[in-house]
C-alpha cells in the first residue's frame, strides 16, 4: 500500500467483486456487509465453501481466507456478534494481543486531550455494545483507564454525562455550526492561554499535538535522501573569496538549480557578485535551510534566512515583500549570531 492510490485501487477492486458476487451468483445470501476488505456474509453452511471458491477465483493474486461462527459469536473489526435467539447482538471486541497501555494520565498532555479518551472509550463501550453486554463492557472499560492512572471520579463523571446524552436522541443530533481545528505544540500554561484568547470564538478550537513524537526516538531505517536530490528547498551558497553567502529557493532537484547557477547569466545578486568582484562560489559547499513544498511560504523562508544572515548578498528587492513586524525577532536572531 506504499503508492498514494494504492488505498483507493483496492477499494474499487473490491466494490467490483462485491458487485460481481451479488448480482451474478445465485447464493442464498442474507446480509452482505463490507469494511475496506473485512467482509460479513450471513449464509446457509452448505454455501460457505462455494462462496469462499468464487472470491479465490477472482484473480490469482488476490487471497481470501474464512472465519465461520463459534459457540454462536464471531469477531468484526472492533465488535463480537453474538447470535442469539435468531437476533443478532454485539459487544465491544479487542484482539488477545492489547496490552491496556494507552495515553498515560501523567504524560505532558493538554487536559482535554485526556478528557477526550475518556469520552471516547466510554462511548465506543457503549455504541458497540448491546444491552445485555454494557454493564460488564464499561467495567472493563473503567479498569483499563485507571490501569493509565485516570481519576476514577474524572470517569465516571464523565461516563454519566456520556449516558445521559447518548441515550438521549434530541442532545446527539443537534446540529452544531462547523468547527476550524489549528493545531499546535502543547506547551503547558502557554497552550491553555492561547486556548483562553480563542474561548470567545465558537467556530475555532485548538488541537494540541505532542511537541515530541515517538519517530523522534527511534533511528531512521532509510537512506536520507541525498542532499543534492532534494527539491522544494530553501538553500544558501558560500562565496570562495569573502565571507558573503548566496540564498535562494528552488521547487527543483538542487542539483540541477546550482547547475543552473554556474552556466546562467540571469542578472540574480550571485551572478551580479561574480562578475562586479571576481568572485567564485563553492557549489559543493551548499546547504540547505530549510525544506517546504508550498511556494509562497518557501519563498516567505527565503526572505527570512537572507533577512537573518549578516552576509547575505542578496539584493534588497529579494526581501522588499518582508513585513516588518519580523524586524525584531530577526535583528534579535542576528545579535545572538555574533556573539
Amino acid at each position: 500500500m506504499g503508492s498514494p492510490i494504492a488505498s483507493t485501487i483496492a477499494q474499487l477492486v473490491l466494490e467490483y467483486l462485491e458487485e460481481e458476487l451479488l448480482a451474478h451468483s445465485n447464493y442464498d445470501i442474507t446480509i452482505f456487509k463490507r469494511y475496506v476488505d473485512d467482509c460479513l456474509i450471513i449464509t446457509s453452511e452448505q454455501q460457505d465453501q462455494e462462496i469462499l471458491a468464487h472470491l479465490i477465483g477472482f484473480h490469482n493474486k488476490i487471497q481470501f481466507t474464512i472465519e465461520k461462527e463459534k459457540n454462536n459469536s464471531i469477531n468484526l473489526l472492533d465488535i463480537t456478534i453474538i447470535r442469539n435467539n435468531n437476533k443478532l447482538e454485539t459487544k465491544l471486541y479487542r484482539k488477545p494481543t492489547n496490552t491496556d497501555r494507552i495515553l498515560d494520565y501523567n504524560s505532558a498532555h493538554s487536559e482535554r486531550q485526556k478528557r477526550a479518551i475518556i469520552t471516547n472509550y466510554i462511548d465506543r463501550a457503549i455504541k458497540l455494545t448491546s444491552p445485555t453486554y454494557r454493564p460488564t463492557i464499561l467495567e472493563e472499560t473503567i479498569t483499563l483507564l485507571t490501569k493509565n492512572n485516570y481519576p476514577i471520579n474524572k470517569i465516571k463523571r464523565i461516563l454519566k454525562q456520556r449516558t445521559h446524552k447518548l441515550y438521549n436522541t434530541l442532545d446527539a443530533t443537534t446540529k452544531k455550526e462547523p468547527t476550524t481545528y489549528i493545531p499546535i505544540p502543547y506547551i503547558p500554561q502557554l497552550s491553555e492561554k492561547i486556548e483562553n484568547i480563542l474561548r470567545p470564538y465558537s467556530s475555532i478550537k485548538i488541537a494540541h499535538r505532542p511537541h515530541l513524537q515517538i519517530k523522534q526516538e527511534y533511528s531512521r531505517l532509510k537512506a536520507p535522501t541525498p542532499k543534492e536530490e532534494c527539491s522544494h528547498v530553501v538553500y544558501r551558497i558560500p562565496c570562495n573569496d569573502c565571507a558573503g553567502v548566496y540564498v535562494g529557493q528552488t521547487q527543483q532537484k538542487l542539483k540541477d538549480r546550482l547547475k543552473g547557477h554556474k552556466y546562467s547569466k540571469a542578472p540574480t545578486a550571485l551572478y551580479k557578485h561574480t562578475i562586479e568582484n571576481q568572485h567564485s562560489f563553492d557549489f559543493g559547499k551548499t546547504e540547505i535551510l530549510d525544506k517546504e513544498k508550498n511556494r509562497k511560504p518557501r519563498e516567505f523562508l527565503e526572505m527570512i534566512h537572507i533577512k537573518q544572515d549578516v552576509n547575505s548578498i542578496n539584493d534588497r528587492t529579494d526581501i522588499r515583500n518582508l513585513s516588518s513586524i519580523y524586524s525584531t525577532i530577526i535583528d534579535n536572531t542576528k545579535k545572538k549570531r555574533r556573539t
